[in-house]
């Protein structure tokens, strides 16, 4: 029981790791976006969080 808690902190901590991440790149970058970049983005970020849930 302890076990598989620590587990799903990890993960909740790693998806949160990705997503702060993924908005750094965001600010950092200085060209325009289009609605197009937003959704992959938001698919890859959805695509991992899922991946880690399932585990």
């Amino acid at each position: 029981m302890k076990r598989s808690n620590s587990i799903s902190w990890i993960e909740i901590l790693l998806v949160d790791l990705a997503l702060i991440l993924a908005i750094g790149a965001m600010g950092a970058s200085k060209r325009a976006e289009t609605l197009e970049d937003v959704q992959q983005r938001t698919v890859a970020s959805n695509s991992a969080a899922t991946m880690l849930a399932s585990r």
